[in-house]
C-alpha cells in the first residue's frame, strides 16, 4: 500500500534483484504469499455497473450507512442505484472523512491534500468514479522535472539507489526463503512460521537480518520507510508487514501491500471533489453531526443504531446497517455491546490500531530544491518527520509546495509541536540537502495531525505483533445484518481506492442480501 515514494525505492529494488536472479536461474518467485489477504473476501475487482432494480419488500427494505467518507457514499450510491433509499449518517460537521482538500489557502491556486493524496494507475474503482463524476486526474509523476532525483542522508552521509541496491543484496534470499515458509494466514489458518514471524517486530527483524541492523544506512532506510508508511514504529508492527512487501513475488497483487503502486494521480483541484460530488445528490438523506452512540440487535433480525443529535439520543430501526467508521472510532465512542457480534469481531474492533501520520505542509515562492537536482523528496536526520515530497507538481503558478511527512512517534511530536515552531525545526533539518528555505517561505502552512481528529483517531490501520495469524480477515465479514466498509475492511488498506472498494463490496453483499 506504498504511499511514500520511500518505501516505493525499496520495492523497485526488490523487483530488479527479482529480475536479474530470474534471468540467469529461470526461477519464478514464489507464489506463496500471493491472496493471503483477498482469499478472505471476494470483492476485489469490483467495478461499477448498472444494478438491477430491486422489486416488492426489498425495495422498501429500511437501510442506513453510518459514514459519509468515501466508502459510505459509494455504497449508498450503489444501494441508490439498485433503487433503495439508504439514509446516511455522518459523525461530524464535514462530509468526506479523510478525503479532505485544503483550496483557497496557499497562493497561486495550488491546493494541498489534508488526508489521502495519491492515486495509483492500478486503482480502478476510483479512477472510474472520478471520471464518472466528470472529474480529472492529473498525472504527477509526468509532471516531475527531469534529472531530478530523491536526496537521502543517513548516519550523516548520502545514501544513493545504488548503494542501497548494493546493500540488499543478502537480504533477497533471505526474504524469499522465509516467504516461503508462511504459506497462507488470516484468524481461519496459520503455521508455525506465520506466528513466529507474526509475532517478531520489524525492528527485530531487521536488526537480525540486516547488516548492522538499524545502525546500518540500509536498516536505517528500511526502519523509516515502514515507520511513515504504516504510521507506527517499527518496534510496534509485525515483522510479516515487512516480509509481505520486499518478497519478490509478481503476482502478490492482493497481498498486504501492493507492489505496483506508482501514486501518479490526484484529482484535478482537490480530491474531496468526489466525496462532495457523491454527496451532493444525496440533500438531507446525509445527516451531519449525528454520531453513532450505540448498536444492538433486535430479536427479529433488525438493528436499532442510537444516534446524538439535538443534544439528544435518537434510536431508529433498519433492516439492513452498512457500518464504515473506523475501529478506533467504534471502540472509543459506540456502545456495541448488543450488537451481537462474534467474539472475533469484537476483538478486531478492540485491537486494530490506527497509525499517527502528520502532514505539515509548507509553501514557498519557489522549487529551491530542484537547484540542487532533488525531486522533493528528501530524507535527514529529524525528529519531527521522516520524508518529504513535492505537492505543487502538476499545479498552477511558480511556487512551491512541500509536505514534511511523519509516522509513528515523529508524528506525535510534530503533532505537540506548535506550527511556527515546527517549521523553523523542519526548514533547518532540510538545510544540509536544500538550504535556504527558511528566506523563501512565504509564511503559509498547514499542519494536519490525524490521531487528533475525533472522526478517525488515527491516519489509517496497520498490523501490530501477533495480528494477522489471530484476527486478519474478520474486519470486512457481515454479522447479522450489519455489513462493515472502510478503508480498514478492504483487501489494501489505507488507500483512498480501499474506502470506494469496500463501498462497492459492502453494498453488493446488501443487495444480494435482499434477493
Amino acid at each position: 500500500m506504498a504511499r511514500t515514494p520511500l518505501l516505493n525505492m525499496l520495492l523497485s529494488l526488490s523487483r530488479e534483484r527479482a529480475a536479474a536472479e530470474q534471468k540467469q536461474t529461470g526461477d519464478q518467485p514464489s507464489s506463496s504469499a500471493i491472496g493471503r489477504r483477498a482469499a478472505l473476501r471476494g470483492a476485489a475487482g469490483l467495478a461499477f455497473t448498472p444494478a438491477l432494480p430491486l422489486a416488492g419488500l426489498a425495495a422498501s427494505a429500511r437501510i442506513a450507512v453510518v459514514g459519509a467518507g468515501l466508502a459510505g457514499l459509494t455504497a449508498a450510491r450503489e444501494l441508490r442505484k439498485a433503487g433503495l433509499s439508504p439514509d446516511v449518517y455522518e459523525g461530524s460537521t464535514r462530509i468526506g472523512g479523510r478525503c479532505y482538500s485544503a483550496r483557497g489557502f496557499f497562493d497561486d491556486g495550488q491546493v494541498a491534500e489534508r488526508g489521502g493524496e495519491f492515486i495509483d494507475t492500478g486503482h480502478k474503482e476510483i479512477r472510474a468514479l472520478a471520471k464518472s463524476l466528470g472529474l480529472v486526474l492529473d498525472d504527477v509523476l509526468e509532471a516531475t522535472p527531469p534529472n531530478t532525483r530523491s536526496l537521502y542522508v543517513f548516519n550523516g552521509k548520502p545514501y544513493s539507489l545504488a548503494d542501497a541496491t548494493r546493500d540488499w543484496q543478502p537480504l533477497y534470499a533471505v526474504l524469499r526463503a522465509q516467504n516461503a515458509m508462511l504459506g497462507d494466514y488470516s484468524y481461519q489458518r496459520a503455521n508455525v512460521e506465520a506466528r513466529r514471524f507474526d509475532a517478531m517486530t520489524v525492528a527485530q527483524w531487521i536488526d537480525a537480518h540486516v547488516p548492522n541492523g538499524r545502525g546500518g544506512q540500509l536498516g536505517q532506510l528500511i526502519e523509516t520507510a515502514f515507520t511513515e508508511e504504516n504510521g507506527a514504529d517499527a518496534s510496534e508492527q509485525s515483522a510479516l508487514n515487512l516480509i509481505s512487501v520486499l518478497v519478490v513475488n509478481e503476482r502478490q497483487r492482493f497481498n498486504l501491500y501492493n507492489t505496483e503502486s506508482d501514486q501518479r494521480f490526484r484529482v484535478r483541484g482537490g480530491n474531496d471533489q468526489i466525496p462532495a460530488l457523491l454527496a451532493k445528490s444525496f440533500g438531507d438523506d446525509i445527516r451531519t453531526a449525528t454520531p453513532l452512540v450505540a448498536i444492538a440487535a433486535r430479536l427479529d433480525g433488525t438493528v436499532r443504531l442510537s444516534f446524538k443529535r439535538d443534544g439528544g439520543v435518537v434510536d431508529t430501526v433498519y433492516d439492513r446497517v452498512i457500518l464504515t467508521i473506523p475501529f478506533s472510532v467504534m471502540r472509543a465512542a459506540v456502545d456495541y455491546r448488543q450488537a451481537g457480534f462474534r467474539a472475533l469481531k469484537n476483538q478486531a474492533i478492540a485491537t486494530l490500531p490506527m497509525g499517527a501520520s502528520t502532514k505539515f505542509q509548507l509553501q514557498f515562492t519557489r522549487r529551491a530544491w530542484t537547484d540542487v537536482g532533488c525531486n522533493g523528496e528528501m530524507r535527514v536526520p529529524s525528529q519531527t518527520f521522516q520524508t518529504t515530497w513535492e505537492v505543487s507538481r502538476g499545479q498552477p503558478g511558480t511556487r512551491g509546495l512541500l509536505n514534511f511527512f511523519s509516522g509513528g512517534s515523529r508524528a506525535i511530536n510534530a503533532a505537540k509541536t506548535d506550527a511556527v515552531t515546527l517549521a523553523s525545526t523542519v526548514m533547518s533539518n532540510a538545510a544540509p540537502v536544500t538550504p535556504g528555505l527558511s528566506e523563501i517561505w512565504t509564511g503559509l502552512m498547514i499542519k494536519d495531525a490525524w490521531t487528533t481528529n475525533p472522526w478517525s483517531l488515527g491516519s489509517y490501520s496497520y498490523y501490530p505483533p501477533g495480528y494477522q495469524t489471530t484476527v486478519l480477515g474478520v474486519e470486512g465479514e457481515r454479522e447479522g445484518n450489519c455489513f462493515f466498509a472502510g478503508e480498514h475492511t478492504a483487501d489494501e488498506c489505507a488507500f483512498l481506492n480501499s474506502g470506494v472498494q469496500s463501498g462497492l463490496r459492502a453494498a453488493a453483499e446488501v443487495i444480494a442480501s435482499l434477493r
